[in-house]
């Protein structure tokens, strides 16, 4: 079985506007739930 190659990712690098953090926020929340590793 082959590997997974990933590489580094900084949300913040694409997060260019006030609107663009809340939506990323709030896509945070709906997928996270109430688990707190995906408020981090």
């Amino acid at each position: 079985m082959e590997k997974i190659k990933t590489r580094p990712w900084d949300s913040a690098e694409y997060l260019k506007t006030e609107k663009d953090v809340a939506e990323y926020f709030e896509a945070c929340l709906l997928e996270g739930g109430e688990s707190p590793k995906h408020s981090v």
